[in-house]
């Protein structure tokens, strides 16, 4: 009986399948060979013969709208700047334009690189250097821009509080605009020289925010600073030269916000409200929405 066990024991560790109880099976009485398949009985397929299923292709990489400025290209001012800001809206509203029922569906990446503060000197030594890296090596569609208001509004209304009759208002106004100018020229110039003729570069001009908020009283200061006066043109009229001069697409917003609604106001004197935003980004999109490519 131990021996038997033994028996058992060693075809269990080798075959379960080639071991019985009883000890090992007998071989089975040679046959002879067997004869070739019947050729009307269909023979399986090889393995190889089956094709695979192809491998599913990568998702082409995503498209990029590349977005540079101040506060407002930032979203201040709206609810949620992150998606209400008018980067991400104008990024939806095209979506929509193309048939794709979001950004996303339209691969259409936003990259926003606006800074709350920026003048065109920040923008130019802080924003461009990045922008151009991603126009020489990514997939821009559109570069977007908004500053040169921080240039302009902060040492105006500094300069000019008191009283616009105060000698320092005017030359404060002069100034002001000489630094915008010179900004805009630079770096509209570095961001059309880095996208090429193939991808849009879209500057905004500004809209007059101070008849919404405490500073009403130099709301036609501002207009005159925005849009000129004596001969002397006005920030506007410098976006809109540089941009024609450099080969870019002005974007008017002055006229589009009017509503005290579009306007945060009170002791905000800048920034557009969330529905602002929605219209700053319409503003964009009639410029052009035409020409941009989101597929």
């Amino acid at each position: 009986m131990g021996l038997r066990w033994l028996a058992v024991l060693t075809c269990a560790a080798v075959s379960v399948s080639a071991c019985s109880s009883a000890g090992p099976r007998a071989a089975p009485p040679p046959s002879a060979s067997p004869s070739p398949p019947s050729s009307s009985s269909p023979s399986a397929p090889s393995p190889s013969a089956v094709p695979a299923d192809p491998a599913p292709s990568p998702p082409a990489p995503a498209s990029t709208h590349l977005a540079l400025g101040d506060s407002v290209a930032a979203g201040v001012g709206a609810g949620q700047p992150e998606t209400q800001g008018y980067v991400p809206v104008l990024a939806g509203l095209l979506a929509g334009r193309t048939g794709c029922a979001t950004a996303d569906a339209c691969r259409l990446a936003v990259r926003n690189l606006a800074v709350p503060g920026a003048t065109t000197g920040t923008v130019l030594q802080q924003q461009v250097p990045a922008a151009r890296e991603l126009l020489a090596g990514g997939d821009v569609r559109l570069v977007t821009v908004t500053v040169g208001g921080n240039d302009v509004f902060v040492p105006v209304v500094r300069a000019c509080a008191r009283s616009v009759e105060d000698p320092a208002c005017p030359q404060a106004v002069t100034a002001a605009l000489r630094q915008a100018d010179a900004g805009l020229d630079a770096l509209l110039g570095r961001l059309t020289d880095a996208a090429g003729p193939g991808t849009p570069v879209a500057v905004s001009t500004y809209y007059d925010p101070l008849p919404a908020c405490r500073l009403a009283s130099l709301a036609p200061l501002a207009e005159e600073v925005l849009e000129g006066t004596g001969g002397q043109p006005g920030l506007n009229d410098l976006i809109r030269a540089r941009a024609e001069e450099h080969g870019a697409v002005s974007v008017e917003t002055a006229g589009r916000l009017e509503a005290p609604d579009d306007f945060v106001g009170g002791l905000d004197c800048l920034h557009p409200s969330t529905s602002g935003h929605v219209r700053i980004a319409r503003a964009f999109l009639d410029a052009v929405g035409g020409r941009v490519a989101t597929s």
